[in-house]
């Protein structure tokens, strides 16, 4: 064995080199930890974040829906006047109306959230009409952009 190689192998001679390694190879090996998990925790933030924007817009829709088949009467009470059941059926349909254009609203700012994953749902948060006339059409291209991005 040359002198060379009895001193590389040598366990009581210090080489730099087994230095060097025992020092780097654990400190690369926690940064290349840290690296993989910090992007496999961005991207699954990033994919949640997707996925509750989807189905914030599926509920909102499927509420503005529900919200335009409102309670529009109720059986008068028998201490109650003409007059005040008239009034108390009025204020019923206009809390409803309110509800329902609050719903609709809530609808469109959940569907423009979505433009920047699915364009073609531009069209849907422009026109408020859309979702009062086809929101069953709506909600199925929703449910199918989800299944996309997720």
């Amino acid at each position: 064995m040359s002198r060379r190689a009895h001193l590389l192998t040598h366990p009581d001679i210090v080489n730099p080199v087994t230095i060097v390694t025992a020092a780097l190879v654990p400190l690369a090996s926690v940064l290349l930890g840290a690296a993989l998990t910090y992007w496999l925790n961005v991207r699954g933030r990033r994919h949640r974040l997707v996925e509750d924007q989807f189905n914030a817009a599926i509920l909102a829709v499927a509420v503005a829906d529900a919200s335009k088949y409102y309670l529009s009467g109720t059986a008068r009470p028998p201490h109650m006047q003409d007059a005040q059941y008239g009034q108390m059926l009025a204020n019923m349909n206009q809390a409803a109306i309110e509800s329902h254009a609050k719903r609709l609203a809530e609808a469109r700012e959940a569907i423009a959230r979505l433009v920047q994953y699915e364009p073609q749902l531009a069209p849907y948060y422009r026109d408020a009409e859309a979702l009062v006339n086809e929101p069953d059409a709506i909600l199925r291209m929703l449910v199918d952009a989800r299944a996309r991005h997720i």
